[in-house]
């Protein structure tokens, strides 16, 4: 099942849609180390031109498939049973997927223009244009307990092994910084 989050103004649709037919407007999105078994996600999109084509988005783990209308108002953020892939709406073959892998949860912080991609253990954030803007990695060191968007921060829970002990982290939302660490 995909969720869709529209939260972001966009200047297109995007629609469920597993059971259009393949033809010259539908597009493969797969990355190195991803089979190409059956597609996670499928969706039609009909850019403000008209111009409607239909994606298929591959994956390779066992993670949310989920769709963002953004950042900005000509990208898609598309999560493929954990894999991230940035799409510019006008140009889908110009899509590049994202080394945060294996994707567990999506936030956004629509105060700032964010879409927070969680893996296991860090956090990468993607400002305007789908440009990663800041990485928090190493965390934690095998998955997060909690995830907590504020209107400035990101509060993040976890075990981390060479403490070990669960340590409760809070990166500043606009550069992605420690702020607090107990």
């Amino acid at each position: 099942m995909t969720e869709f989050v529209n939260l972001f103004a966009a200047s297109y649709q995007v629609d469920d849609d597993p059971s259009r037919p393949v033809g010259e407007r539908t597009f493969d999105f797969v990355t190195t180390g991803v089979a190409e078994l059956a597609p996670a996600v499928e969706i039609t999109i009909t850019p403000a031109t008209g111009d409607t084509w239909h994606g298929r988005f591959f994956g390779n783990y066992d993670g949310p498939n989920v769709v963002v209308n953004g950042p900005s108002p000509d990208v898609l953020v598309v999560v493929a049973a954990g894999v991230a892939y940035v799409v510019p709406v006008g140009s889908p073959p110009d899509y590049r997927a994202l080394p945060a892998w294996p994707v567990r949860s999506v936030h956004c912080a629509l105060p700032v223009g964010l879409v927070l991609l969680v893996d296991f253990t860090g956090v990468t954030a993607l400002g305007e244009g789908g440009v990663v803007r800041w990485e928090a990695k190493d965390v934690v060191s095998d998955g997060f307990t909690d995830v907590l968007v504020t209107p400035s921060t990101v509060v993040v829970g976890g075990y981390v092994a060479p403490e070990a002990r669960d340590v409760e982290t809070t990166l500043d939302l606009a550069t992605g910084a420690v702020v607090d660490r107990r």
